[in-house]
């Protein structure tokens, strides 16, 4: 999944400078500012709608692609972070069920290995959030790099946020 998406070409403005429009492979456009203030998930949402905005909606593979490439090949941005996303299971009737989270407008999230990490969502009961995380991977014919899945941790817990407009 972490593979490199041939359409997205790396942001001109630097992070947390502004937004940038990116064409995706699916000929979508996508607004999108990284944030790289470290907050809990709901200081997260509360900043970009203070910016007119909202936490990114990933809903497609190609807006995942564009986000791992911009993580893992675009200057400036190569960086080993987790980010807020908007997904949670917090209004589900039940919290084990994967086919529960959602966005913050109800759409349902994508179930699919090419977004989840391995065993993820897990401990559902207690973490209702979805982050963009990332992990040191080893990959044998490039020497290693980071890879970007989804994981569910506590609302809590620090990450930085990317804002969608």
């Amino acid at each position: 999944m972490n593979a490199v998406a041939p359409r997205f070409i790396c942001p001109l403005a630097p992070p947390g400078v502004g937004y940038n429009v990116a064409l995706l492979q699916d000929n979508t456009t996508f607004t999108y500012r990284v944030v790289w203030d470290y907050v809990e998930r709901f200081a997260a949402d509360a900043a970009c709608i203070a910016d007119g905005a909202r936490l990114v909606k990933v809903l497609t593979l190609a807006k995942m692609q564009a986000l791992v490439t911009l993580f893992t090949t675009c200057p400036g941005y190569v960086h080993s972070g987790n980010y807020w996303i908007d997904g949670s299971n917090i209004n589900a009737t039940d919290v084990y069920n994967i086919t529960q989270w959602t966005t913050s407008d109800g759409e349902p999230l994508p179930t699919s290995n090419q977004f989840w990490g391995p065993n993820w969502p897990s401990s559902t009961d207690i973490r209702h959030c979805v982050a963009l995380w990332s992990n040191l991977v080893e990959q044998p014919i490039f020497g290693g790099g980071w890879a970007y899945q989804w994981i569910n941790p506590q609302c809590f817990h620090p990450c930085y946020y990317i804002c969608e407009k």
